[in-house]
C-alpha cells in the first residue's frame, strides 16, 4: 500500500508539473501597441524596463511589444522579422516560411523547441532574391531561425496540431532576384519576458519630447503617450511622467538661466553660498558632470524668484503639492520607494523598498 501510494503521489506531481509547464508555453502572450497624443502624435521609440526583472528592450517605430512567459536557452536570441514570414501561423499541419537571402551563399534553416533543442534543419546553397521552405512540426512552440552569408532572421512558430509526424524541413521554391529589397514587416515585434504582476515602465520618445508611463498589463491593451513640452530656458527637454492627476518632470532642472533668459549666478564657494540673499546655483560637489546627469542645487532666491526658473508652462512645486503626492501614493511611508530608481547606480546600497513603480525616477 506504501508503495501505491507512493506512485500516485509521484503521478500526481508530475501531473502538476506538466500542468505547470503547459500554463507558462501558452498562458501569457500580451500585445502592448504605442499611440501618442498632446504635443506630437509620432512615437519614434519606447524604452521598456521590466522594474522587477531588471529587463530593458526598445521598441522601435511601427512595431509593437510581446510580451510572453515562455523561456528559451537559446542565447540571446534576435527576433529579427524584417525579411521573414510564416503562414500560416498558428500552424495546423504544415506552413510555408519565405525569406529574403541577401546574398548566394549556403543557408541554415534550424528549428528549436524552447528549451532550445535543434529538432530540425537544412542547408542549401540558396541564391540572392526570395526562399521558401515547408515546415512540419509537432505540436508547440518553437523559434525558427534562418542563417545565411550577410543575414539572420528568427521568428515564433505555434503549431495547434495533434499529428504524430516527425518535425521536417523541405525547400519549396527558389527565386533568383538581384534588385528586390525586403520590405518591412508592418507587424514587426519586439519580445520581452514578462510574468503576470511585473511592473513595467514605457518610455516614449516622439523628437524632443519624453512620456514616462507604468503599467502591470494583464491583458493585450494599446499605451498612450500624452506628449507635452517641457523646455528650460537654455534649450535643455525633459522626460515627464503622470502621477494621478499630476504632471510631474521626471528629471531634475539643470538651467542656467530664468525664464526671461537672464543668467542665474553660479556660486561654488561655501562660505558665499551660505550668505547669500540673492538668487544662485551650483553643482554638485561643483562636478558639472553630476549637474548633467542629476541636474543643478538652486537656493531658494532661485526657486521663488518672480523671473521664473521654470520652463514655460511649469512651476516649483507647492508644499501642498508634494504631499498631494505622497498622499495619493499612501503617505510618506511608502512613498519615497514608489518614487526612488532601484538598484543602487543612482543610490546608496542596499535602496530597500524602491521600486519606481511611478516612473518618476
Amino acid at each position: 500500500m506504501k508503495n501505491k501510494s507512493y506512485v500516485s503521489k509521484l503521478s500526481f506531481i508530475a501531473l502538476l508539473l506538466m500542468l505547470n509547464a503547459s500554463t507558462k508555453i501558452y498562458a501569457l502572450d500580451y500585445t502592448i501597441s504605442f499611440t501618442g497624443t498632446g504635443a506630437s502624435s509620432t512615437v519614434e521609440n519606447v524604452i521598456v524596463q521590466n522594474l522587477t526583472k531588471g529587463t530593458t528592450v526598445t521598441v522601435p517605430a511601427g512595431s509593437v511589444l510581446n510580451l510572453t512567459n515562455v523561456i528559451t536557452s537559446l542565447d540571446n536570441p534576435s527576433f529579427n522579422f524584417d525579411g521573414i514570414c510564416i503562414s500560416p501561423n498558428p500552424i495546423q499541419d504544415n506552413a510555408t516560411v519565405t525569406f529574403f537571402a541577401k546574398q548566394d551563399g549556403l543557408t541554415q534553416i534550424s528549428a528549436y523547441t524552447i528549451d532550445g533543442r535543434k529538432i530540425a534543419g537544412l542547408s542549401e546553397n540558396l541564391l540572392q532574391g526570395n526562399n521558401s521552405f515547408k515546415l512540419s512540426l509537432p505540436k508547440g512552440i518553437f523559434l525558427i531561425k534562418v542563417q545565411g552569408n550577410g543575414f539572420s532572421y528568427s521568428t515564433k512558430a505555434i503549431c495547434q496540431s495533434a499529428s504524430t509526424a516527425l518535425p521536417k524541413i523541405s525547400i519549396a521554391s527558389k527565386e533568383q532576384v538581384i534588385s528586390i529589397k525586403p520590405q518591412k514587416s508592418k507587424n514587426a515585434v519586439t519580445y520581452m519576458l514578462y510574468s503576470t504582476g511585473d511592473q513595467l515602465l514605457y518610455k516614449g520618445k516622439s523628437g524632443n519630447y519624453c512620456t514616462i508611463v507604468t503599467d502591470k498589463p494583464i491583458a493585450s491593451k494599446i499605451n498612450n503617450f500624452d506628449f507635452i513640452e517641457c523646455k528650460d530656458a537654455d534649450g535643455n527637454y525633459y522626460s515627464v511622467v503622470k502621477i494621478g492627476t499630476q504632471v510631474w518632470m521626471a528629471e531634475n532642472l539643470k538651467t542656467t538661466k530664468f525664464r526671461s533668459g537672464e543668467a542665474i549666478d553660479n556660486v561654488t564657494d561655501n562660505t558665499v553660498w551660505w550668505n547669500l540673499n540673492t538668487s544662485a546655483w551650483c553643482n554638485m560637489q561643483n562636478n558639472d558632470t553630476y549637474g548633467i546627469k542629476f541636474g543643478r542645487i538652486y537656493n531658494w532666491f532661485a526657486a521663488s524668484d518672480i523671473r521664473n526658473i521654470a520652463p514655460l508652462g511649469w512651476h516649483v512645486a507647492t508644499d501642498a503639492e508634494w504631499t498631494y503626492l505622497s498622499t495619493y501614493l499612501g503617505g510618506n511611508t511608502l512613498s519615497g520607494g514608489k518614487l526612488k530608481d532601484v538598484g543602487t547606480i543612482n543610490w546608496p546600497s542596499p535602496n530597500i523598498g524602491a521600486t519606481n513603480e511611478t516612473g518618476f525616477s
